[in-house]
């Protein structure tokens, strides 16, 4: 697969990606030292974030406040009990 033939979208797809994604957070989940620690899900963003629409502060940071605002449809998505969202990556947890 060439990267450059191919959108981030697609890439992101790709069932390869997918697999390190899931397996990144069950690698990442081992060391959790409780529920407030491990990550079941997440949503690998095409798009990022940006300056000029109040995403990102002066100083580089995450608003999050901003981000919520404007991807509330995406966070929407991911914390929906059914998707068929190809780029929503989750894995079992002991409360799920």
């Amino acid at each position: 697969m060439k990267l450059t033939e191919h959108s981030a979208e697609e890439i992101l797809q790709h069932p390869k990606i997918q697999h390190w994604f899931k397996q990144f957070l069950i690698e990442f989940n081992k060391d959790a030292t409780g529920s407030s620690n491990r990550v079941a899900m997440l949503y690998l963003m095409t798009e990022a974030p940006h300056l000029d629409l109040g995403e990102v502060t002066d100083k580089g940071n995450l608003n999050q406040s901003n981000i919520l605002k404007r991807r509330s449809n995406l966070v929407d998505a991911l914390y929906s009990k059914v998707t068929e969202h190809s780029l929503i990556i989750r894995i079992p947890t002991l409360n799920n």
